[in-house]
């Protein structure tokens, strides 16, 4: 179910006016290649670079989940193993 534009926050409104589709990604699981402007796949070297990719798997994820809330936008999108394979049963 869509929610009505006047249920949602000043902020989040804002938010979704300045919301572009991001690029569609052939291979998900490949997080180091980058589509540019130009809409040329290019391989991640430099931290600008990061951040483009960062914003459209943010994007992405919104796209499918929804928005983030905006007190999380903040925290890193960083994946931190808790187990390794030795742990695996």
């Amino acid at each position: 179910m869509v929610e009505e534009p006047s249920k949602f926050s000043a902020n989040q409104v804002g938010v979704a006016a300045n919301w572009r589709s991001p690029p569609t990604y052939p291979n998900h699981t490949n997080l180091l290649v980058v589509i540019d402007a130009e809409g040329k796949a290019k391989q991640v070297r430099t931290a600008a670079e990061w951040q483009r990719r960062r914003e459209h798997i943010l994007a992405s994820m919104e796209q499918v989940m929804g928005p983030v809330p905006l007190q999380w936008r903040s925290l890193p999108l960083d994946f931190v193993p808790t187990r390794g394979p030795a742990d695996r049963v």
